[in-house]
């Protein structure tokens, strides 16, 4: 089933068009990869599904047994979506408890759950972000997404300054949870294990790939070229 189908959506700042007549779709429990040079409009495409963009935007955005609510988005700079000054346990279970109208101590029982997916200690609840390294935040901020409980969610390069192999493990964790995700990434290794789909985006139109070998035809392309390029070293 297609929980999101966009249809000839058109995203353009007042200088230029930066996604231009594209049209795809996203499955209910897949995990669809979306690939393209930094700046090619990933993150427009992303926040246009979530109706957060700024940018000037034409086409249909189709959600079908899904609202917006129910569209989870993690940012590259997951660090500004925790509260300096609020303890984590309240970060998790106050959003749930007012749009949920779940009770406090259920809210809790939730949030230490999760936490024991994501291998966080629950010791973490009690403290404030500033006490956390970069990886715990990471996870904490999934965590928070999930207690919402989202039918998509959207990881627009939430990785960036990991290595590969906890990059990996990060998004594999998330891709396990059998829920549609739209994950963007420059991870060849992750966009190989975890996807369904693959859609490449390259100068404002998307090319739809079917396995990751298939980005070979595409190697006139400069981004692609260099993905190859890892993909053939590393031995992937």
């Amino acid at each position: 089933m297609k929980i999101v189908e966009i249809n000839n959506l058109i995203i353009k700042s007042l200088e230029k068009n930066i996604v231009d007549n594209i049209s795809f779709y996203i499955n209910s429990g897949e995990v669809l990869s979306l690939i393209g040079s930094s700046g090619s409009g990933k993150s427009q495409i992303a926040k246009t599904i979530k109706g957060i963009s700024k940018l000037i935007i034409n086409g249909e955005i189709k959600l079908n047994n899904i609202d917006k609510n129910e569209i989870g988005y993690i940012f590259q700079d997951f660090s500004l979506s925790l509260n300096p000054v609020l303890k984590i346990k309240n970060q998790l279970i106050e959003a749930v408890i007012y749009h949920k109208k779940m009770k406090r101590n259920l809210a809790i029982e939730k949030a230490k759950n999760i936490f024991k997916y994501l291998n966080l200690e629950e010791s973490i609840l009690e403290k404030y972000p500033f006490e956390l390294s970069g990886g715990q935040k990471q996870r904490v901020v999934i965590a928070i997404c999930l207690m919402m409980e989202p039918k998509l969610l959207i990881c627009d390069e939430i990785t960036t300054g990991l290595d590969n192999i906890n990059e990996y493990e990060i998004l594999k964790l998330i891709t396990s949870l059998n829920i549609s995700v739209l994950l963007i990434t420059h991870n060849i290794y992750a966009v190989k294990k975890l996807s369904n789909r693959i859609l490449l985006l390259n100068k404002g139109k998307i090319l739809q790939v079917d396995n990751i070998e298939e980005l070979k035809k595409y190697n006139d392309i400069e981004y692609i070229n260099a993905m190859n390029r890892v993909f053939l070293n590393e031995n992937y």
